[in-house]
């Protein structure tokens, strides 16, 4: 299974100032339906690196999980015409805003009175450079560190709208990157439970390696170094099956310990299918449709 869904991703320079808006530069990750993303309640999410007191660099999972920025459309009296059809620019129309320029000048609203804010040190590292003060001092807050310890980050976008249970009869889950969570959590949950109290599990009589990848970046071709078209897999395998043969090695000329594994296998790929959408039902192929409740999709 993959973990990755399309989202904008936070550029390297994420600094931009428009209309006295502060924005946030991002790029597209994946192919996404773009146009999804606006009017939303967005959070950020990611990894930032981070320089301790001793002056190593550490890696920090952050996620800001309330809404601190927007992308807000134009408004229909300005463009009569987005009705008939809208294009989104990533350059020009995919930048959120984070702040109003003028309450960051005043010191994030507080009592109305020019602040000199020169001496801070987001303030001192982010003057001239790549990114808002503010946007600094998020991740800080989040983090519990110095804006000024923050060395780089590798961030996206995130909806903080929480997923529910919906539909008339709670038939549904209404929920982003479903695309490919759900097999993440199906295939984790299914190596828990096989794999709970040994005294009770399979386990006992297991005579093979139960294993479960869940690779980055297949939103992208998979050709990272964390990705499915990498050879952590193969390097997996062939480690686990040299440490597990060790004093049983093939004689010389005979077929080896790792593809006499590999035959002996069973791998399943997991992603998600998208079932039969009932305005465009004429998408499908009419003697393949995919439908809800119909049991598992086996894609060729």
């Amino acid at each position: 299974a993959h973990t990755d869904s399309p989202c904008p991703k936070l550029k390297p320079q994420t600094k931009l100032t428009s209309a006295d808006f502060l924005q946030v530069r991002t790029q597209n990750y994946g192919g996404g339906l773009w146009y999804t993303w606006f009017d939303r309640d967005l959070g950020v999410a990611g990894r930032v690196l981070v320089r301790e007191k001793g002056g190593a660099a550490r890696h920090a999972v952050v996620k800001v999980d309330r809404p601190v920025m927007r992308i807000p459309s134009l408004a229909i009296h300005l463009d009569r015409s987005l009705n008939e059809g809208f294009k989104v620019n990533f350059q020009s129309h995919m930048a959120p805003v984070i702040a109003s320029a003028v309450e960051e000048a005043l010191g994030h609203g507080g009592g109305g009175a020019t602040v000199d804010d020169s001496s801070s040190p987001a303030a001192k590292k982010a003057k001239g450079e790549k990114h808002h003060p503010v946007l600094l001092d998020l991740l800080a807050d989040e983090l519990e560190c110095d804006a000024d310890d923050i060395l780089d980050f590798e961030l996206q976008l995130c909806d903080v709208q929480p997923s529910a249970i919906g539909g008339a009869r709670k038939e549904f889950i209404f929920s982003g990157r479903l695309d490919n969570l759900v097999s993440c959590f199906a295939s984790l949950r299914a190596l828990i439970d096989a794999s709970g109290d040994a005294k009770s599990s399979s386990l006992r009589t297991e005579m093979g390696v139960r294993m479960m990848v869940h690779y980055d970046h297949e939103e992208v071709g998979s050709d990272s170094a964390q990705g499915a078209g990498s050879s952590m897999t193969e390097d997996a395998m062939r480690r686990i099956t040299t440490s597990l043969s060790a004093g049983m090695a093939a004689g010389p000329g005979e077929e080896g310990v790792e593809e006499r594994a590999r035959r002996k296998s069973f791998v399943v790929s997991a992603d998600m299918a998208h079932a039969v959408h009932p305005n465009y039902a004429d998408k499908h192929e009419p003697g393949h449709k995919p439908k809800f409740g119909a049991g598992v999709v086996v894609k060729h």
